[in-house]
């Protein structure tokens, strides 16, 4: 070092203070340049790095007069920038480390939020369709229960006809067995009055030939007597001429006899033959009679047992079909409902599925993004711990470097100095030198520790705010994973509350869809039994009609033979009598030929002998006559037996023939109702089959149903500002072809009318029906099948006022028609069998034919002629009243009551007639 002592002492001085001044941070210094180096101690306390720029710019101090040692002081200044880059990047590693930790947490709450919502949308997607299946499934029941009232309707129906039918068959069987019974009575009565005549008849000719017999004998015996005194004295001598006489009385007698009896037995055989005759006739004829009347009966009875046979064949075949729609309708509803309860266990068990698919995945994703965050702290705590130990070791390895070169170079300047200062230097001088060199070195080695203890403190704040980072990041990420966990309860939770919300629902329809199911079996059962019941009575009826009709057969086979018994009866005492006669004639002649032959001539005997003998001749032939008579009367009665058992064997045969015949029907009907039967339940397995298919095909459309269902809500959003729109416009109600009663015509404004802008209702314009049953061709054909060819007559109204409406065509005609005529258009939807239809239907065709009449057109719409256009109206309460203006619809509500009908009747009235009116 070159320069004067002063100088070397101004040198000394200045490298004091720097000491000091680093020694001694705080303290106040009165020495130059104490500003700067005050300002540079407030610096060194603002940052623990100002200490090495203190350092440096003591080095470069005792470097400003020393121009030797500009390269140990470079390498002292590099090794300070070194260290202080070290710290800088450690810094630089603790705060990129803090920014990954926080991008980590504060991404972390994002991706959960994403699959919490990603979770909520398919849960949202899972409701919409388990809504959409469930709307479908009511539908679906809604027609099934529909259908099963039609048909119970249907069945009640027919019972009550085929109930009435068998009541009147059974009226009528019991009318003709009473009429039969009154008629065998007639016959009987009348055959009983025609035996007794022929028996009084023949009593009377009887009793007449008697009494003419009678007398006949007693002239004899008085001309006898009255001749027998003549003729006492000659009867001896006269012998051969009394012979003779008794001859010739005999033949006498016997012409008389004989005349008497042929007069007598003529008028007898007459009188008997015309009695046989006419009770032969009467026998015949009611004979006949029965005969006829047990074929006409049995004829009825076959073709009562045919009818019966056919009309239990139709209800065999009707309750087949019956049972086998039911069985199809609750087989139908049984796999409707088990597939529903199957599609909801399968979106349940989906829903869950889903449910914990997410939270293994938020769980997952979490443990992934905190095991990321660990990693990647540890491994940024090692690098800094990596860099500490490098940055300990480089500036150890520094500060060796440092206090070797500063010992070095104190050396280097201390020998310098003394050789230079040579023998000018004295030992004071020499020691105060190496008492310099000595604080040099201590100062450097203060330095050097200064700079470690920075490093440390450095480290160890570094080290401290990595723990925090980490200790930081670990709390976050637990808060994350609680929140996300909670989130993830929550939204499990929440489905499983949806899911058991949908189950309740899901088994609360099926719940109704089976109780409606077992109402309409029982229905069916009912009515089977009433149909078993009515069959039964009308079997006990025909039953009772057969006996009825088998007692009037022995009643009348009993008659017959009651009459066969008296016309033998009567022949046998008529034959008796004969008899009788006979042998009183032939006494009554010997007691007179005996007179004679006492008291007259032996000619007179003979005369009367031979009168006798001639009348009892003629008697014989008499005799013979009646026999053979009674032989004739006995012909008869073997024929009228031959024709009865005749027409007996005839009515047997065509009674076999008719049973046989009933029973080839019978069994024909049974072949057909089996093959009815088989082909019903081949119908079934079809149908089930297209059911099946229809399911299908209603599941593959399903999917298209939502995007339907936001098309219908934007075109029903559309309507309603069309709707909104046009009612801000003046509503004109009497058509321009009408310029008289212009002036009473109102003017409709918004708002203007109470409930003529409120739709109350769910039914909707036909005209507006979703894609999913315009284009429904099996819907709308089997809708088609279901409807009747014309409304119901007792339904129906009778006014001119009012017209019905079956189609769409037809009502969007009548709109059309009576837009262009400014007028209103009303139609009420109706159903035959809703008492709510019928309480209105008078009061409908008043407000029709009143004073609206000249405003307003009135239609009605059968709900069971018109099925399409009902479903398409989407009517489901009825009496419901739509209300079109301008073509569009104005109103829809339900009018199931008189204070809802009367209000409608305001609100109308209000609409279309003028205020004068009103």
């Amino acid at each position: 070092m070159q320069g004067s002592p002063e100088a070397r002492q101004d040198w000394v001085k200045r490298v004091s203070r720097v000491v000091n001044s680093i020694r001694r941070p705080n303290a106040d210094d009165d020495e130059p340049h104490g500003s700067e180096l005050n300002t540079e101690k407030t610096a060194a306390a603002e940052t623990p790095y100002v200490v090495h720029s203190a350092s440096l710019e003591a080095l470069q101090l005792l470097d400003d007069d020393d121009d030797e040692e500009d390269e140990e002081e470079d390498a002292q200044a590099q090794s300070v920038a070194f260290s202080a880059q070290v710290m800088a990047d450690a810094q630089a590693v603790v705060a990129r480390l803090a920014a990954s930790k926080a991008a980590a947490g504060a991404k972390l709450p994002t991706t959960i939020q994403s699959i919490t919502n990603t979770k909520a949308v398919a849960e949202a997607l899972a409701v919409a369709e388990a809504k959409a299946a469930a709307e479908k499934k009511a539908e679906k029941e809604v027609r099934a229960a529909a259908k099963a009232i039609e048909a119970a309707e249907a069945k009640a129906a027919a019972d009550m006809r085929r109930t009435g039918e068998a009541v009147a068959a059974a009226q009528t069987m019991v009318t003709e067995s009473m009429a039969a019974a009154e008629a065998i009575a007639m016959a009987e009565e009348k055959a009983t009055k025609a035996i007794a005549a022929a028996e009084a008849k023949a009593a009377q000719a009887i009793a007449a030939a008697q009494e003419w017999a009678a007398k006949a004998i007693a002239d004899a015996e008085t001309k006898a007597a009255t001749e027998s005194k003549a003729a006492v004295d000659a009867r001896l001598a006269s012998e051969a001429t009394a012979a003779k006489a008794i001859a010739a009385a005999q033949e006498k007698a016997a012409e008389a006899i004989a005349a008497a009896e042929a007069k007598t037995a003529a008028k007898a055989m007459a009188a008997a033959d015309a009695m046989a005759a006419e009770a032969m006739a009467t026998t015949e004829a009611n004979a006949a009679h029965a005969v006829a009347a047990a074929e006409s009966r049995a004829a009825e009875a076959i073709a009562e047992a045919e009818a019966k046979a056919a009309q239990a064949i139709a209800a065999a075949q009707a309750k087949a079909a019956e049972e086998v729609k039911e069985r199809a309708d609750f087989d139908s509803a049984a796999k409707a409902i088990a597939a529903s309860e199957a599609n909801a266990a399968t979106q349940i068990a989906a829903a869950e599925a889903r449910a914990r698919e997410a939270i293994a995945a938020a769980e997952a994703k979490a443990a992934k993004a905190i095991s990321a965050a660990e990693a990647k702290a540890a491994a940024e705590m090692l690098n800094a711990a990596k860099a500490k130990a490098a940055a300990d070791a480089r500036a150890s390895k520094a500060i060796a470097a440092a206090e070797a070169k500063a010992a070095e170079e104190e050396a280097k300047r201390a020998a310098a100095e003394v050789s230079e200062a040579g023998q000018a230097i004295t030992a004071a001088e020499v020691q105060a030198a190496q008492q310099k060199a000595s604080e040099a070195i201590a100062a450097a080695e203060a330095i050097a520790a200064a700079a470690s203890r920075a490093a440390d403190e450095a480290m160890s704040s570094a080290d401290a705010k990595v723990a925090a980072a980490v200790a930081a990041a670990d709390a976050k990420a637990a808060q994350v994973v609680a929140a996300a966990q909670a989130r993830a309860a929550e939204a499990e939770a929440a489905a499983q509350a949806k899911v058991t919300n949908e189950i309740a629902a899901i088994e609360a329809t099926t719940a109704k869809a089976i109780a409606a199911a077992e109402a309409r079996a029982d229905e069916a059962i009912a009515a089977a039994e009433s149909m078993r019941t009515s069959e039964a009575r009308a079997a006990a009826q025909a039953k009772a009609a057969a006996e009825a009709m088998a007692a009037a057969e022995a009643r009348a086979s009993e008659a017959i033979a009651a009459i066969q018994a008296k016309s033998a009866a009567e022949i046998a005492a008529i034959e008796a009598k004969a008899a009788q006669a006979i042998d009183a004639a032939e006494a009554k002649a010997v007691s007179e030929v005996t007179a004679a032959a006492q008291a007259k001539s032996a000619k007179e005997i003979a005369a009367a002998e031979a009168k006798a003998s001639r009348a009892i001749a003629a008697a014989e032939v008499k005799a013979r006559e009646a026999i053979a008579a009674s032989k004739s009367v006995a012909s008869s009665e073997a024929k009228a037996s031959e024709a009865i058992a005749a027409a007996k064997a005839e009515a047997a045969t065509a009674i076999a023939a008719a049973e046989a015949k009933a029973g080839e029907m019978v069994a024909a009907a049974e072949a057909r109702a089996s093959e009815a039967v088989a082909a019903t339940e081949a119908k079934a397995a079809a149908k089930e089959k297209e059911v099946a298919e229809a399911i299908f095909r209603a599941e593959s459309i399903a999917a298209e149903a939502m995007s339907v269902a936001q098309a219908l809500k934007a075109a029903e959003a559309r309507l309603e500002a069309e709707l909104a729109a046009n009612k801000e416009v003046h509503v004109e109600i009497v058509s321009q072809a009408e310029p008289d009663e212009a002036k009473k015509t109102p003017m409709v404004r918004a708002g203007e009318v109470d409930g003529m802008d409120t739709v109350d209702h769910d039914s909707r314009d036909p005209r507006l029906a979703p894609p999913w049953i315009t284009e429904n061709k099996e819907l709308l054909d089997e809708l088609v099948a279901m409807s009747s060819a014309r409304p119901k007559a007792t339904a129906a109204s009778t006014s001119r006022a009012v017209s019905p409406i079956l189609n769409l065509e037809q009502l969007e005609a009548a709109i059309a028609t009576s837009s262009k005529a400014g007028r209103v258009v009303v139609v009420k939807y109706y159903a035959p069998w809703s008492k709510a239809c019928l309480g209105i239907k008078r009061s409908y065709e008043r407000i029709a034919e009143g004073a609206m009449r000249s405003h307003a057109d009135f239609y009605e719409v059968d709900a069971g002629a018109a099925r399409v256009l009902v479903a398409l109206a989407n009517v489901q309460q009825m009496p419901v009243m739509h209300v079109y203006a301008h073509g569009h619809l104005l109103d829809a509500r339900t009018v199931d009551s008189k204070a809802r009908f009367d209000q409608f009747v305001a609100d109308l009235g209000r609409l279309v007639l003028p205020s004068s009116v009103t």
